[in-house]
């Protein structure tokens, strides 16, 4: 197999734009779970506190109320994480703008090598789970600790490098 070697200038924009689908990429499933418990909130919000019997202690409407609560403080849990990203992203960014943070993949026989101004590695196939492919974001993951190694996105990349690289992943990891 002949060397696939794609450089990448650093772009501030693609770089929130990758690091912000990676975070919604990680965060799927729990967002999923979140809308779900929402959605038992809102039930048991209607059917515990909208009949009128205003007088009586119910402990239904104490359990209620206690997951209500719950439910409101892992929202705001959420959100706080999306702040917090957000301003990791920005000082990140700056200090990648700054040092003009370039990288650039290898993909050839033997594995992936990436490099960029601050670390150099070289991974075999057979470290990689199976790639998953996700609006158009390439996730490749360590297979024991299943992290995301590397992110490549279409914009990134170009429809061309990304449907190669693609191709090269399924040979390989899939």
């Amino acid at each position: 197999m002949p060397e696939k070697i794609i450089h990448i200038q650093f772009n501030r924009v693609l770089f929130a734009s990758a690091q912000k689908s990676l975070w919604k990429f990680a965060m799927r499933g729990a967002f999923k779970q979140h809308i779900y418990m929402s959605v038992v909130a809102a039930i048991l919000t209607l059917i515990e506190f909208v009949p009128d019997n205003k007088n009586q202690f119910s402990v239904s409407k104490t359990i209620a109320s206690g997951f209500i609560f719950y439910v409101t403080l892992v929202w705001i849990g959420l959100i706080e994480r999306w702040i917090k990203l957000q301003k990791r992203i920005k000082t990140i960014g700056d200090r990648f703008e700054k040092e003009g943070m370039d990288c650039t993949y290898i993909f050839n026989d033997d594995g992936i090598f990436y490099e960029d101004k601050e670390k150099s590695m070289k991974l075999s196939w057979q470290l990689f789970k199976p790639f998953e492919a996700y609006k158009d974001n390439i996730y490749i993951k360590q297979k024991d600790t299943s992290s995301v190694v590397f992110h490549l996105s279409r914009q990134e990349l170009g429809d061309k490098d990304y449907d190669e690289v693609y191709a090269l992943l399924e040979k390989k990891i899939r």
